[in-house]
């Protein structure tokens, strides 16, 4: 039988989610905060928060993935077929965000679909591949 779990047991696993959860929810404060006081904070912002929107929109396929690849994980040739999967789920938003950031259909999707300046699409493409550059850690933490 296994040893009962313990009150250390339980806090070395739970600090570090709290840890996470605490630095997710003030992070985009801090960012904001430091955008704010960019040369010229109200395109900055209005970048960052389009191509937020996107990355979002894009990558939320990949949010489920984690949760759902615990269930199906049962010895460690599941662990690897789950890092392929993944890898996979996480590799079409990167391409997408790829494309976006390189190519005029940043135009469209940035000027035209969400309908910001020019000089807003210029960064948000800009500010998209760096977004994009966020998918491989969050494969490896999922």
């Amino acid at each position: 039988m296994p040893d009962p779990l313990r009150q250390s047991d339980a806090a070395r696993f739970f600090v570090p989610l709290i840890f996470t959860a605490q630095m997710m929810m003030i992070s985009h404060s801090v960012i904001h905060a430091f955008l704010a006081r960019m040369p010229a904070p109200t395109i900055t912002l209005a970048a960052f928060s389009a191509t937020h929107a996107l990355f979002s929109v894009a990558a939320s396929p990949t949010v489920t993935t984690p949760l759902i690849a615990l269930s199906f994980i049962h010895d460690r040739r599941s662990v690897h077929r789950q890092f392929v999967f993944n890898g996979l789920m996480q590799l079409f938003p990167f391409l997408f965000m790829q494309v976006v950031g390189w190519t005029s259909l940043g135009d469209w999707m940035f000027g035209s679909l969400l309908g910001v300046s020019a000089e807003v699409t210029r960064q948000a493409r800009a500010a998209v591949i760096v977004f994009s550059l966020a998918l491989p850690p969050i494969m490896v933490r999922a």
